[in-house]
């Protein structure tokens, strides 16, 4: 069982990780865009769900790591380098932060 001093470690390197690449996203969700969020992401060179088939070439999956409270959803919309991706999934344990996977569209 984790004590309140390793839920705060794992919060602090979290924030700490997140910080030492940080890009500034402004999410778009339906016709509204959301203020600019930190977040740190890392493009995944390789992915395949298990049990599917290799993925397509319209998709480019990315990992979005923000702080606790960062406002993502699925099907949020945002671009990168030119790039247009889709938020795909939240995952919904967030004490330590926010993970998301999001996919270029193309």
């Amino acid at each position: 069982m984790l004590s309140d001093a390793d839920r705060a470690r794992i919060r602090a390197d979290f924030v700490d990780i997140r910080k030492d690449s940080e890009t500034m996203i402004a999410l778009k969700r339906g016709g509204t865009t959301l203020a600019a969020q930190s977040f740190r992401v890392a493009m995944l060179s390789s992915f395949q769900r298990q049990n599917e088939a290799p993925m397509s070439t319209s998709a480019a999956p990315m990992t979005l790591l923000g702080a606790v409270d960062a406002d993502i959803a699925i099907g949020d919309r945002f671009s990168i380098d030119g790039q247009s991706y889709t938020v795909m999934n939240v995952r919904p344990n967030n004490f330590a932060g926010r993970m998301a996977e999001a996919e270029l569209r193309t």
